[in-house]
């Protein structure tokens, strides 16, 4: 198991560029702590802001074994069968397997000038609507499984980085209190 030990005391945005970076390094994902529940997903989504970069659209981030495609479920299919004609088809997806099928990157949906967009929104993949949300890994059966995020993505990582603060400030917190109360 991959494991980064923070130090909150001596915490710095530099210090959390570096874990970022060790996360890059190592190809994990980044645990944010925040449980896999209905509520911690609904604290995920209602903080996560994502910068509009196109990475995860251009294919400049790749999956975890440098997939350069993003898989589709039966549902992604049909929605997207409003957008892609018979002749689209062959161009804009891979059949793998068995028949399933896969959205090829960079995706020819995201446009990125003059605003960075995605053409279909409403009605992309299932991974798309779920980035950069990572399948929770059961690393400790004892522990409920956390929300993990891909370390390339900005707009997690800028969400790493305030809960690492917002954690710092309440054990500084904690920590005055207790030294208010040692002093009494």
């Amino acid at each position: 198991m991959f494991t980064l030990k923070i130090d909150l005391l001596t915490l710095t945005d530099d210090k959390i560029q570096d874990l970022i970076h060790k996360f890059r390094e190592a190809e994990k994902s980044i645990n944010l702590g925040i449980p896999f529940t209905d509520k911690g997903l609904e604290f995920f989504w209602s903080n996560f802001r994502c910068t509009r970069c196109g990475k995860c659209c251009d294919g400049t981030i790749t999956g975890p074994n440098g997939e350069t495609f993003v898989l589709l479920f039966e549902s992604d299919i049909k929605l997207l069968k409003r957008h892609i004609n018979p002749k689209k088809k062959r161009r804009l997806l891979i059949e793998k397997d068995e028949g399933k099928f896969a959205l090829r990157r960079p995706c020819h949906f995201y446009t990125a000038k003059p605003n960075p967009s995605c053409k279909i929104y409403n009605d992309r993949p299932y991974t798309c609507r779920n980035y950069p949300l990572e399948t929770p890994r059961l690393d400790d059966p004892s522990r409920p499984p956390s929300l993990t995020v891909d370390p390339y993505c900005q707009g997690a990582c800028n969400l790493f980085h305030d809960i690492l603060i917002i954690t710092k400030a309440r054990a500084y917190k904690d920590d005055l209190a207790k030294g208010n109360k040692n002093q009494d």
